[in-house]
């Protein structure tokens, strides 16, 4: 199946190349956008499945557009364009933001492109902590705006690449600025302007992106630990469709298929969009935290959803005349045996 690739270029020779070697590469098929404007609606026209965007463009820059798909399009990994080698440190330093120096090896491209869609399953939840390190690295002026799915609100104040200050309901400063970017998929409003002219947080923004990275990576290791395990006693399970780990805001951050066919990725995201719809049904009905162990009918098939560890659930979906919920207990006890704590 044919990936489509937008490439975001406001400069056309540039833009025309990347997307000649892209066709050269057989496995995808380039948009073209010159602008984050024009990007906006090209993803409305396509299904794209990669963004490689460069930052300073005319009408709405590379930060705006990030910003945009980190809201609208989340699922959608990036591949940040630069041409300044001194930026390569920073956005290589924490590993989770692919990016391409300009000019463009067409060699180096297809790496990235490999990469990008390899490890953006375990990286998206570093959306708004890339965001953050651009402005860092662009020396920004701006405010944010933050919106977690539950609810809460927060406010980061930046002053040319610098944060000035952080604010949430109950908590300002660093303390604000550590909660906010351990949410969970927030989304973000931006303004290019900053009413804030003293400084009021002590550590630079670099020593505080630091140590949200160093946290963010050891519950990372974690997850991999995880799939590692799943994937290891995936032949011990019952027969079953689908198994996988989900977080309480019923986002699958790891999931196995039994069967290997045609079209699968296809599959893959019909089936999971189904899944997702069964359970945001649960999520209306029930307190998601005190679920606790639950079966739900799905047609033929059964959906069974348990309570693993604090915020993570493991769910599966077996045919209904061969579900064995003894069984699975024994496959979960296995799992908590290896000493996982997400």
């Amino acid at each position: 199946m044919r990936r489509n690739i937008l490439v975001v270029e406001d400069n056309k020779d540039l833009r025309i190349f990347i997307m000649k070697s892209i066709t050269s590469l057989g496995d995808y098929t380039p948009i073209g956008a010159s602008n984050g404007k024009d990007a906006i609606e090209k993803l409305s026209e396509y299904k794209v499945d990669l963004v490689i965007t460069d930052i300073r463009m005319p009408e709405m820059d590379g930060i705006e557009f990030i910003a945009y798909l980190n809201n609208k399009y989340p699922h959608i990994p990036v591949i940040v364009l630069t041409a300044y080698p001194e930026y390569e440190e920073e956005i290589s330093k924490y590993q989770t933001m692919k990016y391409l120096l300009k000019p463009v090896d067409k060699e180096k491209l297809k790496k990235a492109i490999e990469d990008a869609f390899e490890s953006h399953k375990y990286v998206k939840e570093y959306n708004l902590l890339n965001l953050i390190n651009l402005i860092k690295i662009e020396k920004k002026t701006c405010t944010f705006k933050v919106f977690s799915p539950d609810g809460k609100i927060g406010i980061l104040f930046f002053k040319e690449g610098d944060l000035m200050d952080a604010k949430t309901r109950f908590k300002e400063g660093e303390d604000a600025f550590y909660d906010i970017l351990m949410w969970k998929n927030p989304e973000v409003e931006i303004e290019f302007k900053c009413s804030l002219k003293e400084k009021k947080v002590k550590k630079s923004l670099n020593e505080m992106i630091s140590l949200v990275f160093s946290q963010k990576d050891a519950k990372r290791n974690k997850v991999l630990f995880l799939n590692s395990s799943l994937t290891q006693i995936s032949m011990e399970i019952p027969s079953y469709l689908i198994i996988g780990f989900m977080n309480e805001i019923g986002d699958i951050f790891i999931y196995k298929t039994r069967y290997k066919i045609e079209n699968l990725d296809f599959l893959r995201d019909k089936f999971l969009d189904y899944l997702n719809s069964c359970l945001n049904l649960v999520l209306l009905f029930s307190d998601f935290s005190s679920l606790g162990e639950n079966i739900f009918n799905m047609g033929e098939n059964v959906l069974y959803l348990v309570n693993f560890d604090e915020d993570i659930y493991f769910f599966g979906v077996f045919p209904k005349d061969n579900f064995s919920k003894d069984s699975l207990h024994e496959i979960i006890d296995k799992l908590k045996t290896r000493g996982i704590e997400i």
